[in-house]
């Protein structure tokens, strides 16, 4: 069963502060096209500020994904790509805030080498340190590669198992070919 880790704020962290910004950063180059002569002088600093803040706003909202995650896997999700990730490659999870909460991983994914998504907000966690969402992809992420580590356990004991069932048949067929190379009895012939 699949539970859904990150906020349904995370749309609207994605959507808004890239128009917020990027709205009037196109209203300043419009009016530059305009009327070059008269606008020119007084635009360049705004300009540059609102096309400063739109690209950092684009920035972080493109790194924001959709995250939830079952007992064997963390599914991630961008406006265009959805990812699956074993629990067993997640190396570490870190909250920041109270709501922004990291997760890195042992290899790169399609997203990099960590996903960043928006938890509920929750104040308590600005003071323990540690986000309750966090917390539980621990959990989770510890629960996995502990039946990772079993399923290998039982596969290498498997793996050795058949080896030593293979040398045993080696032997009883290596008997076999020296019984009927050695045997002295012919086969029967009826008149």
């Amino acid at each position: 069963m699949k539970t859904t880790l990150s906020s349904a704020w995370t749309t609207v962290h994605e959507t808004i502060p890239p128009l917020m910004f990027g709205l009037p950063t196109l209203a300043i180059v419009v009016s530059i096209v305009i009327d070059p002569r008269g606008t020119l002088s007084g635009a360049l600093a705004p300009l540059g500020m609102f096309l400063a803040m739109t690209i950092a706003a684009i920035w972080w909202a493109t790194r924001l994904k959709w995250v939830s995650v079952d007992q064997l896997n963390l599914y991630a999700a961008g406006w265009i790509k959805k990812i699956s990730v074993p629990l067993s490659q997640v190396d570490t999870v870190y909250s920041m805030g109270a709501q922004i909460i990291v997760i890195r991983l042992r290899s790169a994914s399609a997203f990099g080498p960590g996903i960043l998504f928006l938890a509920e907000w929750d104040p308590s966690s600005m003071l323990t340190g540690s986000h309750p969402a966090a917390q539980t992809l621990r959990e989770r992420v510890k629960r996995a590669s502990d039946l990772s580590g079993a399923i290998q356990q039982i596969v290498g004991r498997e793996r050795r198992e058949r080896e030593v069932i293979a040398d045993f048949q080696l032997a009883i067929v290596d008997l076999n070919s020296r019984r009927r190379v050695n045997s002295t009895v012919g086969p029967c012939t009826y008149a």
